[in-house]
Parts: structure tokens; sequence; C-alpha cells
């Protein structure tokens, strides 16, 4: 019945990893109204799903209605008034070596940015519930840098990603396992289940402006 109490008991650098890890955003934390009910197993999500359906890549060229991409247009446009932010990283390695300015519009709950209004505009016909909307822009280097593969908002298994490419240039998004290439042209969305690794090669002759969309539906 002895109760053992060992104040500044781990190293520092291990307790200042541990607090790293409990303030990051992307670290889950789940809601038990009452722990002492029976455990249950976590869902699998794809028991029922058809592997095939699973691996679809959808472009849509055009997609956008003019008055709606013209508006988004005539946002990123505006260079005293649109705010973007700088991340060092562009996937959740933080030593991935390569930044891009980002504005998110929405994240998980809630929206973050006066300008959710518009960019629910894009998907409206498809009734989503959002994880998080977001704009990266990525500075035309010269580097032509290719991102690691990656997902996105990993935490959040069987939603859909989808990409509106805001402008025509020559950099892309690829795809690990098929090898797929898909070139950024104006006006393009492209949607895949969000499990699938993908990654951005950087532009070299204008900057690369695309919208990201996580969501379910």
């Amino acid at each position: 019945m002895d109760i053992k109490i060992e104040d500044d008991y781990c190293d520092k650098e291990v307790f200042k990893e541990l607090k790293k890890l409990f303030a990051d955003t992307y670290f889950p934390w789940y809601f038990y109204q009452n722990t002492l009910t029976e455990n249950t197993s976590p869902p699998n999500w794809f028991s029922n799903a058809d592997k095939d359906k699973l691996m679809d890549i959808k472009i849509e060229d055009d997609y956008c209605d003019k008055e709606v991409f013209n508006e988004l247009k005539e946002l990123y446009s505006n260079h005293n008034y649109f705010p973007w932010y700088y991340h060092k990283n562009k996937t959740v390695d933080p030593d991935d070596g390569l930044y891009q300015f980002v504005h998110v519009f929405y994240e998980i709950n809630a929206p973050t940015s006066s300008w959710f209004p518009i960019a629910e505009k894009v998907l409206a016909s498809k009734n989503p519930i959002y994880v998080r909307i977001k704009a990266n822009l990525q500075p035309d280097t010269g580097r032509g840098a290719k991102s690691p593969f990656h997902t996105d908002m990993a935490l959040f298994p069987g939603h859909t990603t989808s990409i509106l490419y805001m402008n025509t240039n020559n950099g892309y998004t690829t795809f690990e396992e098929s090898g797929q290439k898909i070139e950024s042209v104006e006006n393009r969305l492209v949607t895949f289940p969000s499990h699938l690794r993908h990654g951005s090669i950087e532009s070299t002759d204008l900057p690369r402006i695309v919208m990201n969309f996580n969501y379910y539906g």
C-alpha cells in the first residue's frame, strides 16, 4: 500500500518532448463519457469497401462555376488584403526541408477565416462535412522540389481529399502507389480517398496555388 512520490522524475529532454506532443494541434484527444463501460473495438473503416473504389482518382476540369472561380482568383490576387502564413514544412515532418505559405479556412469543427464563406462554395453541391479547408501557396523558387509522400489529416480515417488548382503551372501532384501524375491546370479538381499517399512537385515557372479540401460526404 506504499504510495511513492518522485518529483522531477523525467529527464528534461524526454519531458520536453512529451509537452510538445500534447501541445501539438495534430495530437488527438478522445472523450470518454463513462470510462467504466465495456470496451469495444474500433471500427474497420474499409471492411465492406471495394478496393477498386478506394483507389479511384477522379479528375474534373473546369470544375468551378466561372463566378465562383473568379471570386477566388480575385481573393488570392489581392496582395494587400488576403493574408498568407509561413509554414516551414509542407508535411507533418518538421524536417522535410520545404516551406510554403498557407491560409486555413476551416479546421476540424469550425471556420478559422472570415473568407470561409467563399471557400465553402467550391464543394457546396457535395454537401460535405468538412475536416479542413486550406489554400497553399508555393513560391516559384526554381528548385522543383518534391514533397515527401503523405496523407492529409490521417487522424480522420475514411474521408475524402480534393485539390483545386488555382493556376496553370509546371508543378504537379503525384501518387505513390499508382505513380499517376496530375498536372496543375487552372480550375481542375482532383478527388481521391484520403488514405492514398501523394506528394507535390514545386513549379519553377510561376507560384503554385492550390486549395485543399478534406471532408466526409
